[in-house]
């Protein structure tokens, strides 16, 4: 139990700054949203081109913050030590 304790810890709280939010998921939260609103017309509902486009730039740069985040930790966590 104590071990799945800090791995929770080790995703939730900053590499950098113990007492933030990880990039990883301040990016993972809004991606998943985003691609879920992306998906919104396979459930019938009309998206106009204009939020199509921004819901993609969102997308992706929602991912490169995760990616961003992911390989940051795991480079403070492991590499740097």
């Amino acid at each position: 139990m104590d071990i799945l304790k800090k791995v929770i810890a080790w995703l939730v709280f900053s590499s950098k700054n113990p007492n933030n939010f990880s990039l990883t998921l301040k990016g993972l939260i809004p991606f998943l949203v985003l691609i879920n609103v992306g998906d919104a017309e396979t459930l019938g509902i009309v998206v106009d081109a204009v939020i199509n486009v921004l819901v993609l730039t969102a997308t992706w740069v929602t991912g490169f913050m995760t990616a961003y985040g992911a390989i940051r930790k795991v480079y403070l966590s492991f590499v740097r030590k």
